[in-house]
């Protein structure tokens, strides 16, 4: 029989290069699927990858020591230390090894190897493998996050096949116009380089794009504006913005490109670039105009080119075409396919109203099928005209100046906020009686085209008074922090004093807390932070305290973490209760993932939702799909298991299929425990899950432990699948004792099983608001406030240097060595996997004493720390049942290959055990494997034991330091680059690390003055907080101002009060969940 699939998890090494193959798959998009353990008729089944029409067969070996003697090859197989693998005969096998020594003569995707006959050999350490990682996502750390989090979720759930289109979108900026269009039949120019299609507002131009799309298929395409609503309608406008989009959209990747290399692969795919309104440019980052101009002219020198816009002032001396009115016949067929209006006497009055003005044809037929007339109106001269004769009403024109105090929507509900009396009436009445020219999304209102707002603003009515009525509002509204206006804040132009006013006051975590504390929309708070720490660049750094930086970076640190973004069932059933629990859209004041749910929900469009999370890798009918069945399966959650179930064959197919067995056989025992049995074949499976839950579960365990020997279970399955049943049932309400989902708050189901860790939490709270549902129960759902700042499960850094914050306030006497010590562990239990390192990070900071006080407190082997990496002075002081059981661990580990890395006993090598450890791998034979450029190789030598000496593979030079310099990066490396340009504490103070991290090494302070560093601290933290990558002008990380700042401001800083600083740690961690009393109920 087959392994299970479910062998490969835990396999670190195989996991690590199978992460590696997707990661090249996410980057390179060079792989349409990976399977994991695939089913395959040969035996190199711990990959199969396909490329096309071509599979690709792996087994990877966690072996220390293999040499190629150890490989036998025939023509169908091949033998491994004896081991018999058959081979695929018509596609590539690839064997993988840890180490293995081998004279390459070719690359596999990159990977140096040795090709005999159809079987490729590559030596591939696990350092080497993540050096590979992190250089593909050497531009875009977030991504390498997002894809190790969606690797490791499949594995979780068991999902072993990944397919391309599987994979984390990758977000480009939408090209979706809000209206349908056609193609009118309307030419252009033929032209060889460069095209200007330029016309008056309205005319046609973005919709004309599409048209154009069509006539060259081979198209990317851009557009500076496709909504007032559009969230990134700012961003667009950005040109390092526009580099990074096109980059994505062109190599479907997340590594960085030059212009160059754009604007060769634009030219070697032979594509047609369009860019839509590069007026808005110039209108609205006139700064960066020229920096476009300059790009579209070196491009066009390589390939055909088409800009549309208004007229520029700026002169660019492009061929240009002025797009005219459409004639008679365009404008009929306009009407009859987009409007339906077929009649012929009212397509001669529109056309002859509009002159086949493009926007003009709109409106009036969105007027005359709503009121089954045509408007009655002067002869329209164009689209000022049109404005100027449906505006004849002075106060209707001052009201809607309302519009020009924001670059957002308004709520409907909001007018009464800035407007009264006649005033408000008049819009009211504008609206209802022109909806047509507003973008109106359920309660959201804003002007439809960017027309409207350009004449409003022409009129020159000074609004100046209603502006600053406007901001007040806004201002005192945000001040007393009410959530209506938060995730607009940076879309009124609140004057420096009210924004700095805003920003001093949110920069502090108890505000934070409260603000947080029972919100429901998230986003909203997210966003509002994030556009705080923009809002940075509009004041001095001296405007706030050390204090003010710090909480500020905490609450982003927090900010940061999403749990729920893109799971659409936790967003659909949540939109559901919150609507059953009494809150309406007036209440969602984002606009992201939750605000596209409400759409969906309330007006049954995915619109929205799609547009968050489109890319061209995503067909809209997949995102559909998807969307479709994530609702469906929450619908159909209790439905499910309402009556008995049929089998279909016999309970011994279900227990034999391993690929499926697992679900299905819970399946089974959740509709056995509802609804009982009398197939005799079923009676002891239905008698283990009733034992399990009504009365002994170990007796339940035994029972089906009976059954699935038979059938080569692991041994530890039994209490598994009885456990998720258990989980099923109480989520479906059916056991009722003892049941956290019925019996408790949701705030207190929160705070009682927070120490379960992020991802068990957000499933669970799924189950408990289903149910609620369900069940008719109203809930504390405002609770949930308490979720979202809950550190997250899965690498989340925002706790990566906890322990150097510790170091100050143990020296400052605020908190012991031995708390401390709680605070890391405990922290390291929350997490799967990404931060092993902080209790070894901890001890490093602290002389060796520190073990003595760590083990009277745990026990060493509930630890997660290896010892032995320690440096050499701390192994001294390691207790012998310490050092020997980390000893014997790694031998055992290593002990298959009898050959053990050097860097794995180097510090060893240098403490006074080394006699121990060199004892025991004489006596079991072992080898050590060593550089041959490692000084210690020298005194090795002399020692009787067997070496295996290796030369390492030259490294690329990752970057020098004035390529670092210019993408936003430095480091205590580029010491002497800092030097030779005289470059300041507060210049460097605003690069990040390798990593993309701000305020993370700290040894760089050192090469400056300790009274410059002294007098400039604020500055440092200012400029580092804004420091930004380069190449994809991104924010860096914040991970290291939770220690790093009070370091260094307990280094440099006399006057700074440290305990303000350890208050509002505690807060970061209390909020964070990570406090030990969170273990019990």
């Amino acid at each position: 029989m087959r392994p299970s699939r479910n062998a490969f998890i835990g396999y670190t090494y195989q996991e690590q290069i199978t992460f590696l193959f997707l990661v090249m798959m996410d980057v390179q998009r060079k792989f349409n699927s990976l399977e994991i353990e695939a089913d395959v008729e040969n035996n190199l089944d711990d990959i199969k990858i396909q490329n096309g029409e071509n599979s690709m067969f792996f087994q990877i070996k966690d072996y220390d020591e293999i040499t190629l003697e150890d490989l036998q090859f025939n023509a169908k197989e091949v033998s491994i230390k004896g081991k018999k693998h058959l081979l695929a005969s018509d596609s590539a096998n690839v064997l993988i090894f840890k180490n293995i020594d081998v004279a390459t003569n070719c690359k596999y995707y990159g990977l140096p190897a040795l090709k005999q006959n159809n079987v490729y050999i590559i030596s591939l350490s696990r350092l080497e493998a993540d050096n590979m990682i992190n250089k593909l996502y050497a531009f875009n750390q977030k991504r390498k996050i997002t894809i190790d989090r969606f690797f490791k979720n499949h594995l979780d759930k068991r999902i072993l096949k990944i397919n391309k289109d599987d994979l984390p979108i990758i977000k480009v900026f939408d090209t979706k116009l809000l209206e349908e269009t056609i193609n009118i039949g309307k030419k252009h120019l033929e032209f060889s380089n460069i095209l200007h299609l330029e016309g008056k507002p309205g005319i046609g131009k973005s919709h004309y794009v599409i048209t154009l799309s069509k006539i060259y298929n081979q198209n990317i395409v851009y557009r500076f504006w496709i909504s007032e609503q559009d969230k990134e309608k700012n961003a667009r406008l950005e040109y390092v913005n526009f580099i990074s989009d096109i980059s994505k959209k062109l190599f479907h990747d997340y590594s960085f490109k030059s212009e160059v290399e754009i604007i060769n692969e634009i030219k070697k795919s032979k594509r047609v670039f369009i860019i839509d309104g590069l007026d808005h440019v110039e209108n609205y980052n006139n700064e960066d105009l020229g920096k476009f101009v300059q790009f579209i002219n070196k491009l066009s020198l390589e390939c055909k080119t088409i800009v549309l816009s208004r007229p520029l002032k700026y002169n660019t001396n492009w061929n240009k075409q002025i797009l005219t009115n459409w004639n008679e016949r365009e404008t009929r067929k306009v009407l009859i396919e987009l409007y339906h209006i077929d009649d012929y006497s009212i397509g001669s009055q529109i056309y002859n109203l509009t002159n086949g003005y493009p926007i003009l044809v709109r409106f009036i037929s969105e007027h005359y099928k709503a009121y089954k007339i045509i408007p009655i109106l002067e002869k329209l001269k164009g689209i000022e005209d049109y404005y100027s004769q449906i505006l004849k009403d002075v106060k209707t024109k001052t009201a809607l100046t309302l519009f020009l105090t924001s670059r957002s929507f308004f709520m409907k509900s909001e007018l009464s906020l800035f407007l009264s009396g006649e005033f408000l009436s008049y819009i009211n009445e504008f609206i209802n009686a022109y909806p047509y020219l507003f973008e109106i999304r359920l309660n959201r209102v804003s002007l439809f085209h960017d027309s409207f707002n350009k004449y409003l603003r022409e009129l020159n009515i000074d609004y100046s008074e209603r502006k600053n009525k406007v901001d007040n509002i806004v201002y005192q509204s945000i001040y007393d922090c009410k959530k209506r206006f938060m995730s607009r804040f940076s879309y009124f132009d609140l004057e420096a004093k009210k924004k700095l006013s805003i920003i001093k006051k949110f920069s502090s975590i108890k505000i934070f807390k409260e603000v947080v504390k029972d919100c429901i929309d998230f986003e909203a708070i997210r966003s509002f932070y994030f556009q705080i720490r923009e809002s940075l660049n509009d004041i001095l750094y001296k405007e706030l305290s050390i204090n003010n930086y710090y909480e500020l970076t905490l609450i982003l640190n927090i900010v940061g973490r999403d749990h729920i973004a893109t799971y659409n069932t936790f967003l659909y059933t949540y939109t559901k209760s919150l609507i059953y629990n009494g809150y309406e859209i007036e209440n969602i004041t984002s606009s992201e993932y939750l605000f596209g749910m409400f759409h969906y929900v309330l007006e049954n469009d995915s619109t929205i939702l799609y547009n968050i999370t489109s890319n061209d890798n995503y067909s809209t009918n997949y995102f559909l799909t998807s969307l479709e069945n994530d609702v469906f399966s929450e619908e159909y959650f209790f439905e499910k298991y309402k009556n008995p179930f049929i089998l279909k064959k016999d309970i011994g197919y279900y227990l034999e299929d391993e690929y499926k067995r697992r679900e299905d056989v819970i399946n089974i025992l959740v509709n056995l425990y509802i609804h009982g049995t009398v197939e005799e074949s079923l009676e002891n499976l239905y008698k283990s899950i009733k034992t399990f839950i009504d009365s002994n579960e170990n007796e339940g365990i035994s029972i089906i432990d009976e059954i699935l020997e038979e059938y080569e279970w692991k041994s530890y399955h039994g209490r598994w699948i009885l456990n998720d049943s258990k989980k099923i049932l109480l989520s479906l309400g059916l056991i009722t004792s003892h049941n956290d989902f019925i019996n408790l708050s949701l705030k207190k189901y929160i705070i009682k099983n927070a120490h379960l860790g992020s991802f068990d939490i957000c499933t669970n709270i799924l189950s408990y608001i289903r149910l609620t549902l369900h069940q008719t129960r109203k809930t504390d759902i405002s609770s949930i406030g308490d979720f979202w700042t809950m550190y997250h499960k899965h690498k989340d850094y925002s706790v990566i240097n906890i322990d150097v914050a510790l170091k100050v306030f143990e020296e400052k006497g605020f908190i012991t060595e031995e708390e401390s010590i709680r605070k890391v562990v405990f922290t390291q239990s929350m997490s799967d996997k990404g931060i092993r390192h902080l209790l070894s990070s901890y001890i490093k900071i602290h002389s060796p004493d520190i073990i003595d006080k760590i083990l009277k407190q745990y026990h060493f082997k509930e630890l997660n720390i290896s010892w032995l990496d320690l440096p050499s002075e701390y192994i001294n002081a390691l207790p012998d049942k310490v050092f020997n059981y980390s000893m014997y661990r790694l031998l055992e580990y290593n002990g298959h290959r009898t050959e053990i890395d050097f860097d794995k006993i180097i510090n060893v090598f240098h403490s006074k055990k080394w006699s121990k450890i060199l004892n025991e791998l004489k006596f079991h034979r072992y080898k050590i494997r060593i550089n041959e450029k490692s000084k210690e190789l020298k005194e090795l030598k002399k020692i009787k034991i067997t070496l295996n000496i290796f030369k390492e593979e030259e490294k690329d030079n990752f970057y020098d330091s004035s390529y670092r310099y210019n993408n936003g990066i430095l480091g205590i490396k580029d010491k002497s680059y800092i030097h030779e340009n005289k470059l300041s504490v507060c210049d460097v103070s605003g690069y990040l690390d390798g990593n993309y991290s701000a305020l993370a090494e700290l040894d760089i302070y050192k090469i400056f003055n300790k009274n410059d560093v002294k007098k400039n601290l604020k500055a440092v933290f200012y400029n580092a907080i804004l420091g930004k990558i380069n190449s994809i002008n991104m924010f860096g990380n914040l991970y290291y101002f939770v220690g790093n700042l009070p370091k260094l401001t307990g280094d440099y800083d006399d006057v700074s009060n440290i305990s303000e600083l350890y208050e509002s740690f505690n807060t970061f961690i209390e909020l964070s969940l990570l406090n030990e009393r969170n273990q019990t109920s």
